[in-house]
């Protein structure tokens, strides 16, 4: 083949790649309210990424360098106890993210996670976020409030449920 004709065909290529990209992030209800050129900067920093069941994604501790966007199948994050038994703690489907500690720490990971069955993610790595955010600070501030409303409704939950727990060792101690 010519050597125009690899270059062409390898511009396809890349075309093709970054079609399924945009297409992959519009079907996350997550970017509904992106706009075309948001979606398009997105698509040109992520990479589209097979899992297959129960193949590992991270590992607690290592470094946080990406942020995952399910586009199909699910994920389980997994905690290692003290007493080091591993605990599957939550489940996510197509249309989540997780991984977001890589935007707002240096800390390495807390949990694990690992495709529970055949899974295609979207990953952002925080390199690809870092030019994004330089290129496009708006694109990034949205980003940024996505995340801080994750952390906010978890911390909500949280709250609930500790408070209902301490309400029922306080009732179990009373019944004592």
């Amino acid at each position: 083949m010519p050597r125009n004709g690899l270059v062409k065909k390898i511009i396809r290529l890349l075309d093709h790649r970054e079609n399924r990209i945009v297409e992959s992030i519009k079907r996350i209800s997550l970017f509904q309210n992106f706009s075309d050129g948001d979606i398009q900067a997105l698509a040109e920093r992520c990479h589209i990424r097979y899992f297959n069941s129960e193949e590992e994604i991270y590992a607690e501790g290592s470094p946080a360098t990406a942020l995952y966007f399910i586009i199909s199948g699910s994920v389980g994050i997994y905690k290692k106890r003290r007493s080091h038994v591993t605990d599957r703690i939550q489940v996510l489907h197509a249309g989540t993210f997780f991984g977001d500690s890589s935007l707002v720490s240096e800390e390495p990971r807390k949990n694990s996670s690992k495709a529970m069955e055949k899974s295609l993610v979207l990953v952002l790595f925080k390199t690809d976020f870092d030019r994004l955010e330089q290129m496009r600070p708006r694109l990034a501030l949205k980003f940024y409030k996505i995340v801080t409303n994750k952390y906010y409704n978890e911390l909500t939950i949280f709250q609930t449920e500790f408070h209902e727990l301490s309400q029922k060792v306080a009732k179990d101690e009373l019944m004592k």
